[in-house]
């Protein structure tokens, strides 16, 4: 992938495409968490995030918590500490840093991580320009995790077919 200044650069902009259009054609499959700003962050692009077909792990990881104490319960990351939880009583939280503590035992920071979502969500400018590289590591560090995650998940969505639940 070549090399470009990631904000604001036209060519930039034509690589990435002509990259998703090389993955749409190939059927890649994108895999997220919460997949809302990858899709919009392609929409912000003029890029058809329909071209893709998506994996949201978040879906997949409350699907997994659905009626099912041996998941939802036991030791859950929540506002960022670890806590045990028991069968009805507290949810899990269903949050990014929660699943990865619960299923690939990584305790990531949230409390930065949600620093830099508001700071992106607010959209001022300067705040953004101020925490770029902090930003950008933390985007970086969400695509780092996915694949253990994803793995994860998918290993407990298995036992589900083996059981004879979900065919």
């Amino acid at each position: 992938f070549p090399s470009h200044d990631r904000f604001g650069d036209k060519g930039a902009r034509k690589d990435l495409h002509d990259t998703l259009d090389f993955l749409a054609r190939e059927n890649y499959v994108m895999v997220g968490y919460s997949i809302e700003a990858e899709a919009s962050a392609l929409i912000s692009l003029d890029y058809d995030p329909l071209k893709f077909k998506w994996i949201d792990l978040h879906t997949e990881v409350k699907m997994l918590y659905n009626h099912n104490n041996t998941l939802s319960c036991g030791n859950h990351l929540i506002d960022g500490k670890v806590k045990l939880l028991r069968p009805h009583g507290e949810k899990p939280n269903t949050g990014l840093g929660s699943s990865l503590y619960k299923f690939c035992d990584i305790l990531i920071d949230t409390e930065r991580k949600n620093k830099m979502r508001d700071i992106i969500i607010s959209r001022d400018a300067k705040a953004i320009e101020e925490n770029k590289f902090e930003i950008i590591e933390y985007c970086e560090s969400d695509v780092l995790d996915l694949p253990q995650l994803f793995y994860s998940v998918f290993s407990e969505l298995k036992k589900f077919v083996r059981e004879g639940i979900v065919t």
